[in-house]
């Protein structure tokens, strides 16, 4: 189930990442650093406001939806209408707030005039891909995967081709703004088609109607708050950089920032079926299971993340070239510590989503916190004297840290441990790969795109072909089963 899933999970996260990448990149090339540090503050504002507006509702509809889907419909359809109206309701409210405070955010803290039409533009986003995120998190309590992994395609897809035909006719940053926010609008439309097609029985059911919001609340309070810390921990870089310094430095930031995400792919793809099975296995007291999958997890994460990582690690102000161009070269120093922080992120497995499962929310909110305060002490520290590099420190600092802090708990309360003899193929591999690598660096090959897609090459086979070497698990064989039959 976990292999079937995740490789669902990994084509669809990598379809959808590839896409929104290539958004980012035209958004970057096209914007310029000013423009595009414009539109990631705004930007930055709204992604906060969506955390704030989803209520941690998104883990409360897997929790109670996967008691309910199956033995009580009409309370499953309780539990879907009633976490969608709460968040497009506070969604709402936040989109209010952030039209009211526009100008003194825009004139008296940033002193960017052109930023109030941005966050006022961007602020209907917060109530449609708050509600759209909640709808994706229910339809994967059916364990049918690929209709959250379309409801996020959809998304990604439309915005960038929304983007493109508005800059044709003229459009740029009003482009991007407007591009977005029809992105979250087409988004909720999909995911609420998809909740129709996986349930039904459960949206057409009869009976008195129950509340049941106030356990879905309860239930979500913790990870509502960790959540609240979460997204200011990934955002407040760009604001304090547009604080202390111009909208350039935020759109050099921003492209590195986003670059690095591109070591997370895995985990998110392996993070959307482990949570509803993570939380089966726990509520069935299964715990040796949940032990192996947490460990075939975290391994699978752990493979992906090495290769990606010693890519970018080999040539980080090339990539920053390549993809976005001459003007953001200042930001390869930045790639490469954000892309330590997200390595040690990935390598140590969806750690989070355990806690979160196993009843250990205030744990992780607590957490949350310490790392958010640690985050915004360091960007004190870091980014008034450093600028952008400093930004890139204290982020993968702040993110590093909340990672190695998860698996301690996780061992201490659970008895539970991310790794075992079958992470070492993945390390010795990921040396063999590396020593590969390093020839490459004596040569000048030109283009620079050409010399990183070799690197990109070399790095890939060396690593697979050792792994094939050294042998694979009964796990992996599943997978590239899987995965030839996806070809076909």
């Amino acid at each position: 189930m976990l292999a079937r899933g995740a490789t669902i999970s990994l084509f669809g996260s990598l379809t959808g990442l590839a896409v929104g990448f290539a958004s980012h990149l035209a958004l970057g090339r096209i914007l310029g650093p000013a423009n595009f540090g414009l539109y990631s503050l705004g930007l930055a504002m709204t992604r906060i406001g969506i955390q704030v507006a989803s209520l941690g509702l998104t883990t409360a509809v897997i929790y109670y939806g996967g008691q309910y889907w199956r033995t009580d419909a009409a309370k499953f359809r309780d539990v879907i209408l009633q976490s969608a109206g709460v968040t497009l309701s506070v969604g709402i409210l936040m989109a209010g707030v952030l039209v009211i405070a526009a100008p003194y955010l825009a004139n008296a803290l940033f002193k960017e005039p052109q930023l109030t039409a941005v966050i006022r533009g961007l602020s209907p986003a917060i109530a449609l891909f708050a509600a759209s995120q909640v709808a994706a998190a229910t339809i994967a309590v059916s364990r049918r995967i690929r209709y959250a992994v379309y409801v996020d395609q959809v998304s990604v897809i439309s915005f960038l081709v929304l983007f493109v035909a508005l800059w044709l006719l003229g459009w740029k940053l009003a482009g991007a703004v407007a591009a977005f926010v029809g992105s979250a609008g087409i988004a909720l439309l999909a995911a609420g088609y998809c909740l129709r097609l996986v349930f039904p029985e459960a949206l057409s059911a009869r009976g008195a109607q129950t509340i049941v919001i106030r356990d879905l609340l309860a239930f979500a309070m913790p990870a509502f708050l960790a959540g609240a810390f979460g997204a200011p921990r990934q955002w407040t870089a760009q604001l304090f950089l547009g604080y202390f310094f111009s909208a350039s430095e935020v759109g050099i930031f921003q492209a590195a920032f986003q670059t690095s995400t591109l070591l997370t792919a895995s985990l998110f793809a392996v993070s959307a079926i482990f949570e509803v099975m993570t939380a089966d296995l726990y509520a069935r007291h299964e715990t040796s299971r949940l032990q192996e999958l947490f460990k075939v997890s975290t391994k699978w994460v752990l493979y992906w993340s090495l290769i990606a990582f010693l890519i970018m690690a080999s040539a980080p102000r090339e990539f920053m070239v390549v993809l976005f161009g001459l003007r953001y070269r200042r930001g390869g120093l930045a790639l490469l510590m954000l892309s330590i922080g997200r390595f040690i992120n990935a390598g140590t497995g969806p750690v989070g989503s355990v806690l979160l499962l196993t009843g250990r929310q205030k744990r992780l909110l607590q957490i949350s916190a310490i790392a958010l305060i640690a985050h915004l002490v360091l960007c004190l520290l870091f980014i008034p004297a450093f600028g952008v590099p400093g930004a890139a420190l204290a982020s993968a600092l702040s993110t590093g840290g909340m990672s190695v802090a998860q698996v301690i708990v996780v061992r201490r309360e659970l008895i539970m441990w991310p790794y075992d003899r079958r992470c070492l193929k993945g390390l010795a591999a990921a040396v063999v790969a590396a020593a590969a690598l390093l020839p490459l660096s004596r040569f000048h090959i030109e283009p620079m795109t050409f010399a990183l897609l070799v690197k990109a090459v070399v790095c890939t086979v060396t690593f697979g072909a050792a792994l094939l070497l050294i042998g694979l698990d009964e796990e992996d064989r599943q997978v590239l089963s899987l995965l030839v039959r996806q070809r076909r």
